[in-house]
């Protein structure tokens, strides 16, 4: 079972497309769409109008609200400058998210925060869950977070800042993209692109001198004031968003990207050639991992642009945009993301050490543990604390079914069954095969056993379901519920609480979860003294437990 994907959004701005031009947006917009695609859930948490495919979309500002505290910005504005942690936008939106995140937060469910540090108080506030800073591309990070980079230059860059080693829990994954937001043209156009903030860090003065020499008019789209850099070879258009990036990159003849800082990533350059663009950057930072041969020039010295601006007519367009698209995808990047949230996942077994092969069986535990079942006795005897509580009479040594068809999720190599009297109908659901003599004892009690997993069955027709000791060895414990649901009008359940996951009980089960599958309030029970050592419970020990009636 994957783990629910608890998304913060990006305060100071709305996941639309006309928000695209910050990078940060953007990535939020569309990792919905790319978790989706590998089965995750994902919830988020952002302000009104979202256009994201997100399974749940919890608004932090209403849009009236929206207009009050950022509404005032002119089309050029940096929107970066509203970004201020401690603004009343930001407190409001952050009071909400910690109200709303404590309503739908389950365990091992995980928290990824794709603007870091912003939300950081969110660590103290749920200090279970995992901390996923989703895509570094900023200075600021939080602290012991999971971190997962644009790019090995940012995250060497960190590394180097905090003056340590590498971490076996971080990961570089770089920015994601919708291919059909970018349309390829393998016709180069008749001037050069910038596409990006208007100011001295993103390379202004490099085009400028670049104007002086070259051939091709110099188009600039972004936000900031160009007025500094006018040259009668420059054109400066404005901000763009959506799908009018891909237009303007597509009949370029090359993008610029002569960013003077170490770049974490340059979306830009990687959309330019999701187009088959050529990019012509700096011989520095995220581009020395994201133009790779054949896809553009990088550069020193003002000939090598000069130079480069020449070249780039010869080099295949259809390339650069195949070689992109395959390597900036959502589903290959996805696949990356899912490797990430999966390792995670495997911390709340055995971590650093988890193997494939035990991954993919995860009854290796039970089955080991049952082994020849010669040790049955220990579990036959806590069901009588297991029957009361499930409301199940007692009689003698024995439970009194009153000629009922009782379908068992779980039921091991001793079900309840064996001890019931006047059972019309008995069938045991169980993942595991058991020693032929278990079966035998079944055969013999006209009991039917069925080895397969509680989540594949789709059984109908039945009195009761009956489930105890089970769900936290399972996949998919809300499954199970659903599927025990539509098999009969009464549940029975029997369910321990509260206890951390680990080998063999990949779920810590809750008792709001349960009544949340259940859709019903069930009761918890807490063992102590005596008691929990006959049950071989530690004292305090709690049980969701229950007789529950559907239809």
């Amino acid at each position: 079972m994957k783990p629910t994907l608890h998304l913060i959004g990006i305060f100071h701005t709305k996941h639309q497309e006309s928000f695209s031009h910050c990078a940060f947006t953007g990535k939020a917009l569309r990792f919905p769409k790319m978790m989706q695609m590998y089965d995750y859930k994902v919830i988020e948490y952002s302000n009104e109008g979202s256009e994201s495919t997100a399974d749940e979309k919890v608004v932090m500002l209403t849009n009236d609200e929206y207009e009050l505290f950022y509404g005032k910005r002119s089309a050029t504005d940096f929107y970066a400058k509203d970004a201020v942690m401690g603004t009343p936008g930001h407190q409001i939106f952050e009071k909400r998210l910690i109200e709303e995140l404590r309503k739908r937060l389950k365990p091992n469910d995980i928290i990824c925060h794709p603007f870091g540090h912003t939300h950081q108080i969110l660590m103290s506030e749920f200090p279970n869950h995992r901390h996923v800073e989703s895509g570094i591309g900023y200075m600021t990070l939080m602290p012991d977070s999971f971190r997962i980079f644009e790019s090995y230059a940012w995250m060497h860059i960190h590394q180097q800042k905090e003056n340590r080693t590498g971490r076996n829990y971080e990961w570089v994954v770089p920015n994601y993209y919708d291919l059909n937001d970018w349309e390829p043209k393998e016709e180069p156009g008749e001037y050069l692109a910038f596409l990006g903030r208007i100011c001295p860090e993103k390379g202004l003065d490099v085009i400028r001198a670049i104007a002086d020499y070259s051939p091709y008019k110099i188009v600039l789209h972004g936000q900031g004031d160009p007025t500094q850099w006018s040259h009668p070879n420059i054109e400066y258009r404005g901000p763009i968003h959506g799908k009018e990036r891909s237009e303007f990159l597509r009949n370029a003849r090359a993008l610029l990207a002569p960013t003077t800082f170490i770049e974490p990533f340059c979306g830009m350059s990687v959309e330019a050639m999701l187009c088959g663009t050529p990019v012509i950057s700096v011989d520095y930072g995220g581009m020395t991992e994201t133009i790779q041969d054949g896809m553009g020039f990088r550069c020193h010295t003002l000939q090598d642009w000069l130079d480069a601006i020449d070249e780039v007519g010869n080099l295949d367009r259809k390339y650069i945009a195949s070689n992109a698209r395959s390597r900036f995808s959502l589903e290959t990047c996805g696949k990356k993301y899912d490797k990430i949230f999966m390792q995670l996942n495997d911390l709340n077994r055995k971590g650093w050490y988890q193997l494939k092969e035990d991954k993919e069986d995860i009854y290796k535990y039970e089955r080991d543990f049952w082994a020849d079942c010669t040790n049955t006795f220990w579990e036959e005897g806590k069901q009588y604390k297991y029957a009361e509580l499930m409301g199940i009479e007692e009689y003698y040594s024995y439970f009194k079914v009153g000629g009922k068809s009782i379908l068992d999720i779980g039921g091991g190599p001793s079900s309840m069954l064996l001890r019931s009297l006047h059972l019309k109908k008995g069938k045991v659901v169980d993942p595991i095969k058991y020693p032929d003599w278990t079966m035998e004892r079944y055969k013999i009690k006209n009991i039917e056993v069925l080895v397969d997993c509680g989540e594949n069955i789709d059984e109908t027709g039945w009195d009761e379901v009956w489930i105890y000791n089970c769900l936290q060895h399972v996949k998919d414990p809300q499954r199970i519920i659903e599927n025990a649901k539509r098999a009969a009008p009464v549940l029975r359940i029997f369910e321990w609480v509260d206890i951390p996951a680990h080998e063999g009980h990949p779920h810590e089960l809750k008792e709001h979860l349960l009544n949340e599958w259940i859709g019903q309030k069930g009761s918890v029970y807490a063992f102590t003294g005596e008691e929990s050592i006959k049950l071989h419970a530690y004292s305090g020990a709690r049980a969701y437990h229950g007789c529950f009636q559907f239809r």
